[in-house]
């Protein structure tokens, strides 16, 4: 028995299920990845209890798309979502998950744009915590920025935001700051997520404080 873990991609197709069936046969763990558009779950009944099928592709491997509750807006949990507030990154990383969107073109997204995304937020209390995001926001100009925080401490039912980046390794490299403290501009708590350098982030917030508000990395 080998009891060995293993992804099939397709694996609800011809080759990909006859694929699963010989792992499960030979006592393997199994997960199928397949968005159906060919496949078919008849194809994986006789072994559908040993394995564990996902639907997507590995073009969007978190399936973002399928929870997409407004444009930009992405609702996984019941108290959090996710904004996607721009398509461009200062850094862009070979194990990106959301490669799809990322340079795909249309830059930071019109605030036109998010206007259905910030009212389904003002409809749905239940979500207390509002990750903004992209790409990277700080790749955003300033004001830009600023005025979609603005917008979201207009919603008093979010009581907090994280914005992750990689701006302040890139920034860092070039020897450019990062003008954290246009960015913190309520008093509900924020977090600035530094994908790539934590460190020099925390050094340029003054020991975990912007304006003398918390910032947690």
């Amino acid at each position: 028995m080998s009891n060995r873990s293993y992804l099939v991609t397709g694996g609800a197709g011809f080759i990909g299920s006859h694929i699963a069936h010989a792992l499960v046969k030979r006592g393997d763990r199994v997960r199928i990845l397949d968005d159906l558009s060919t496949g078919l779950l008849d194809n994986l009944a006789a072994v559908r209890s040993d394995v564990e099928i996902i639907e997507g592709d590995l073009r969007d491997p978190l399936g973002e798309e399928a929870h997409e509750v407004a444009p930009e807006l992405v609702q996984r949990y019941p108290d959090r979502a996710l904004l996607l507030a721009t398509d461009r990154c200062a850094i862009y990383c070979r194990f990106c998950t959301r490669s799809r969107i990322v340079g795909s073109g249309g830059g930071p997204r019109s605030e036109l744009r998010l206007m259905p995304a910030l009212e389904y937020l003002r409809n749905h209390p239940e979500i207390r915590d509002l990750i903004i995001s992209g790409g990277d926001p700080l790749a955003m100009s300033t004001t830009r920025i600023v005025r979609i925080l603005q917008a979201v401490r207009c919603i008093p039912s979010v009581k907090s935001f994280e914005v992750p980046t990689a701006l302040s390794s890139g920034a860092q490299k070039l020897g450019q700051p990062v003008p954290l403290s246009n960015l913190v501009v309520d008093e509900k708590r924020s977090r600035l997520h530094p994908a790539q350098a934590k460190v020099p982030l925390r050094d340029s917030c003054s020991n975990g404080l912007v304006n003398g508000r918390s910032v947690a990395s």
